[in-house]
């Protein structure tokens, strides 16, 4: 995967755990209590997307 890929990845991971933490405050407040652990399980498996794709890009930058 190219640098750019890489970045493309890390940002819309960021975008899809700011999304999640929305929803996981929403539904914490509203009594929804299975819907706050799919929503954390799913920013959790995007927080090791984007660190998967940070060190491939830091990995791709430096090497050059």
């Amino acid at each position: 995967m190219p640098k750019k890929g890489c970045l493309i990845v890390i940002f819309l991971s960021i975008i899809v755990n700011v999304v999640m933490l929305q929803w996981t405050i929403e539904s914490y407040f509203g009594q929804e209590y299975k819907h706050v652990f799919v929503y954390s399980a799913i920013s959790m498996v995007s927080v090791v997307i984007t660190l998967a794709s940070y060190f491939r890009w830091r990995m791709l930058e430096y090497k050059s």
